[in-house]
């Protein structure tokens, strides 16, 4: 068709012309002018007399009678006539409807004018607030159990003499999901022990002792059959601990239980400082790629590592923190500094871990350690946007860090996916059906924030 200010061919299927910017209305041809309207009924007309010369030929030579040459005569006035006019005619003559004209433009219409607020009310009696209900309960994230927990004790990296080792054993990462099944309080007095307290526990759900649990652990659930239950150890573990400084290797781990577990059972927060055997061995030994109990108990001579039971690792645990404070204090390590070579491997060949790449698998290192699961972990570019880490044949973690962004995906198993639906901490992940959650951070130090996550993602599979 034809645009019907400038005349030129579009497509059929075209609303405006392309050159002009014309409505076209339906498509509609240019009207003819007069000019053209002349030429083609000239045209037509002489096609007519020649068309009906050659019939007229064709009945002379039939020799059909006056009839049909009178009949003949009036077919060449008439015929050619009426074709002539056909073919000048206009094209609304013709039946063709005329193109729709552009709708015009109708003015915006004005703003209504808001109504008037409402007069505020006299004041009346203040009512009761509705109850909030209880809110989810967010899994394995110390970050915001932290927030949880206002009156726990601070972190020291003093030196002290006087203090109680605490180590537990549980059935899980999660201290607001699982449960203490051991509990072992070692007293220290002027670095000689004094006093224990150890129990067993029995957990409120038996089926929590999975095989994982028993084998990492030793105890088994015919072992808890007969044990007290958490009612009835803890005030007595609360009571033998006192105010003592607390002592033991990633003991914010026990100390969240113990918070949680007491506040449970309406015994009060457990307010007591604590100090962190792992941060210690970490801040004077950064070039050791290994800060596992059993293997700072090794190199330090102390004998060879013990059953994973919370008594032999509070003794243990006891001789390594003694045996740190008498090493010289080395200056405590800024959170981006070149961190020490981690205990994976690049399998992506002729690709490199930038200085902040390598600072924060080295601390993803660090936290696996402590879990006695963790094997061997590689680093593998499988995209052009993220580095991933595979624990065997788990894609367990994918991250990017660097100045512009930085963010951490962890396949999570499903058990902690379907609890940590409202978590915030993981709010940059938009489908939660997917393996694979993503949770933004601000520095190396959010790590530690999620990881029971990274643990659980690494080792629960």
């Amino acid at each position: 068709m034809y645009c019907t200010k400038c005349g030129k061919q579009i497509r059929d299927d075209s609303k405006v012309c392309p050159s002009c910017g014309t409505p076209t209305g339906g498509g509609q041809k240019p009207k003819r002018s007069i000019f053209t309207r002349v030429l083609l009924g000239v045209g037509v007309w002489l096609a007519s007399v020649i068309l009906i010369a050659v019939i007229g030929t064709l009945l002379r030579l039939a020799e059909r009678g006056q009839v049909l040459s009178n009949i003949y005569s009036l077919t060449v006035v008439i015929v050619p006539v009426l074709l002539t006019m056909m073919a000048a005619m206009p094209e609304q003559i013709m039946g063709k409807k005329p193109p729709k004209p552009a709708p015009a433009k109708q003015p915006p219409a004005k703003a209504e004018t808001p109504p008037p607020p409402a007069p505020i009310p006299a004041k009346t009696a203040p009512v009761e607030p509705v109850a909030k209900q209880t809110p989810n309960v967010y899994v394995s994230l110390r970050g915001y159990e932290k927030r949880d927990r206002p009156a726990r004790g601070r972190s020291l990296t003093t030196t002290v003499e006087d203090f109680v080792v605490l180590d537990l054993e549980t059935t899980g990462l999660s201290p607001t999901a699982c449960e203490i099944i051991e509990i072992a309080c070692i007293r220290y007095r002027g670095g000689v022990e004094t006093d224990s307290f150890v129990s067993l526990i029995k957990p409120g759900d038996m089926d929590a002792m999975t095989d994982l649990i028993v084998n990492l652990t030793g105890i088994t659930p015919a072992m808890l059959q007969d044990a007290p239950t958490a009612a009835e150890v803890l005030p007595q573990a609360l009571t033998f601990i006192g105010q003592d400084v607390v002592v033991g290797h990633n003991v914010a781990f026990d100390v969240n239980f113990l918070y949680d577990h007491a506040q449970r059972l309406g015994l009060g927060p457990f307010t007591n400082d604590y100090i962190d055997t792992l941060r210690l061995a970490r801040s004077l030994f950064p070039e050791r790629k290994d800060h596992k109990l059993k293997t700072l108990v090794k190199e330090f001579g102390i004998g060879e590592s013990v059953a994973h039971r919370a008594a032999g690792d509070a003794r243990q645990t006891a001789q390594c923190y003694q045996y740190m404070t008498k090493q010289p204090q080395k200056k405590q390590a800024t959170e981006e500094r070149a961190a020490p070579a981690p205990t994976v491997c690049i399998s992506s060949p002729g690709l490199a871990l930038s200085g902040m790449e390598t600072a924060f698998v080295a601390r993803i290192s660090a936290i696996l350690q402590e879990h006695p699961a963790f094997d061997k972990v590689e680093v593998q570019r499988r995209s052009d946007n993220y580095w991933t880490m595979v624990a065997g044949r788990n894609d367990f973690l994918r991250f990017k860090y660097t100045d512009r962004a930085k963010w951490i995906s962890l396949d999570l198993p499903t058990h902690l996916r379907e609890k940590n639906r409202e978590n915030p901490a993981f709010a940059a992940q938009k489908n939660k059906n997917q393996r694979h959650w993503k949770a933004s951070i601000t520095g190396l130090n959010d790590l530690n924030d999620l990881a029971d996550f990274i643990t659980a993602a690494c080792v629960e599979k």
